[in-house]
């Protein structure tokens, strides 16, 4: 198999620039992880879910008309927590005068990772109501 030298090169080094660009995904991440957090405990705490409701029958229509609203909240609320996060600045600017932030979307990535852990550990009614149709259509 033959790699191109370059992108070799590019995997392999480890420079200023490098250093930078992990810092500010880090950076994002932690503060994504701390909002995504409040957020998103606040989203399981007050979303409704007929699964809690032990004297209500489980209607299969009811319980994939609440997963779809639930998902759709946290797309919109995950939109607006990267346009939020993307205004704090990059605190190592400095460091470096030729490295710009975000060039290649560092902030997104850190945003992503960090908002998508904590939705995907905080939404315990979504994770029922998924367990619940996936066990209903026995996938």
């Amino acid at each position: 198999m033959i790699f191109r030298k370059n992108a070799v090169e590019r995997l392999l080094r480890f420079d200023l620039i490098r250093f930078l660009k992990l810092a500010e995904i880090t950076q994002y991440s932690i503060i994504a992880v701390i909002f995504a957090l409040l957020i998103g405990t606040l989203i399981n705490k007050n979303i409704p879910s007929t699964l809690d409701d032990d004297k209500k029958p489980n209607n299969v229509l009811i319980i994939s008309l609440e997963t779809i609203i639930h998902i759709s909240i946290l797309i919109i609320v995950a939109y607006y927590l990267k346009k939020f996060v993307a205004i704090f600045p990059f605190l190592f600017k400095w460091v470096n005068k030729k490295y710009i932030p975000s060039y290649h979307q560092e902030s997104a990535i850190g945003i992503a990772i960090g908002v998508g852990y904590i939705f995907n550990k905080t939404q315990d009614k979504l994770d029922n109501k998924l367990d619940y149709l996936t066990k209903y259509f026995n996938l």
